[in-house]
C-alpha cells in the first residue's frame, strides 16, 4: 500500500474527512503552524505521496527540491490554485508531480469581488469610516451599477462568474483574455480598449513572471476614466505599486479594492482604497469543494488519471 503524509496546520482538514484516502493508502499526519522547507522535505522524502497546506510552509524552493529529487515522493497535491511559491518548473525538473486545487472556492471569489464593486459604488466604506471614527454618517451620492461597464482582466473560472454576475445585474461588460474567450454577452476587447472604456475593473489574471507580473502600469492607468474603481482579488503583484500610488494620489483613477497584507498596507493612506481581510475564498462551500479537490488529486492519481498538474 502507498504511503500518504498530510502536511498541514490544525483545523484544515480531519481524520473523517479522509475515508476515501484510508482504502489506497497508509496515512500519517503532520500538523502543526509551521514547518521550514528543509524538515518537511526529510520528512516526505519516504512516502509516495504528500498532501501539502500552503499555510504551512508558504513556500518550495531549489533546496527542498534537491533533498526530495530521486527519493520515494513522486506526488505533492496542494490545497491552493495559485502555485507560484511552490516552483512548478522546480517540481516538474525534479520528477515530481505538483497538484492545485482549481475552482474550489469561484462562487465565493466571484461575489466576493462584486460586494467590493458595490461597497465602492454605494459609499458603504465611507460610512463604516465614520462610525469607527465616532462620527455621524455622511449621506453621499452613491452610483448605479445598471449600464456602467465593467472591464474584466482574465477570463478564467472566476472571471467569468463575474461576468455572469455583472451581466445580471444589468452592466455591460467588456473583457481582456491574453486567448480571447467567447462568453454570452461578454465583449473581447484589447487591454487598453478595457481601461480606457470600463467604469470598473475586476482583476482576475494568474500571478506569471515575466508574463503578467506588473502587467497593470501607469501607461494603462493613464487611460482610465478618473471615475473607474479597479477591484483586484487576483494578486496585487499585478499592478506596479508605485504606478498604483501615484493614479490614486493624482486622481487618475476614482478608488482601488485590494487584499490586505504588508504590500498592500501602505494604501491605507487613501480614503479612496478599500482593504479587505484575505477571505475572498473562505466559505463553508468552498471549503467542502477543497478538500474534495486536494484529495482526489491523489484518488486520481492512483487510478493513473493526473489531474490538476501544474507545470508553470
Amino acid at each position: 500500500m502507498k504511503k500518504l503524509l498530510i502536511a498541514t496546520i490544525p483545523n484544515m482538514i480531519e481524520k473523517q474527512d479522509t475515508k476515501a484516502l484510508n482504502k489506497i493508502c497508509k496515512i500519517d499526519w503532520l500538523v502543526q503552524d509551521h514547518i521550514s522547507e528543509t524538515e518537511l522535505a526529510n520528512k516526505a522524502k519516504d512516502y509516495d505521496y504528500l498532501m501539502l497546506n500552503f499555510d504551512i510552509v508558504e513556500s518550495l524552493s531549489e533546496k527542498f527540491y534537491n533533498l526530495v529529487k530521486n527519493t520515494q515522493l513522486k506526488v505533492i497535491s496542494t490545497d491552493i490554485t495559485g502555485m507560484d511559491w511552490a516552483k512548478p518548473k522546480l517540481a516538474k525538473k525534479s520528477g515530481i508531480y505538483l497538484l492545485n486545487t482549481t475552482n474550489y472556492c469561484t462562487e465565493s471569489v466571484a461575489e466576493y469581488s462584486i460586494t467590493q464593486i458595490l461597497l465602492y459604488a454605494k459609499q458603504f466604506h465611507l460610512t463604516y469610516k465614520d462610525i469607527k471614527e465616532n462620527k455621524t454618517p455622511q449621506a453621499r451620492k452613491t452610483i448605479n451599477l445598471l449600464n456602467k461597464t465593467i472591464g474584466i482582466v482574465g477570463l478564467g473560472n472566476i472571471g467569468t462568474r463575474v461576468a455572469e454576475i455583472a451581466n445580471g445585474m444589468g452592466m455591460k461588460v467588456i473583457a481582456y483574455n491574453h486567448t480571447p474567450k467567447q462568453v454570452e454577452n461578454v465583449k473581447n476587447v484589447s487591454l487598453k480598449t478595457l481601461f480606457k472604456q470600463a467604469d470598473f475593473i475586476s482583476l482576475h489574471l494568474k500571478t506569471v513572471p515575466g508574463k503578467t507580473v506588473g502587467i497593470i502600469t501607469k501607461e494603462l492607468l493613464e487611460l482610465c476614466k478618473p471615475t473607474c474603481f479597479i477591484e483586484n482579488q487576483a494578486d496585487d503583484s499585478l499592478v506596479v505599486r508605485k504606478d498604483l500610488k501615484w493614479a490614486l494620489k493624482n486622481h487618475k483613477i476614482a478608488g482601488y479594492g485590494a487584499t490586505l497584507k504588508d504590500s498592500t498596507s501602505e494604501l491605507t493612506q487613501f480614503e479612496n482604497v478599500i482593504l479587505s481581510p484575505a477571505n475572498a475564498w473562505y466559505s463553508d462551500e468552498s471549503m467542502i469543494n477543497l478538500k474534495n479537490i486536494w484529495m482526489n488529486n491523489i484518488l486520481e492519481f492512483e487510478k493513473g488519471h493526473i489531474v490538476n498538474l501544474v507545470i508553470e
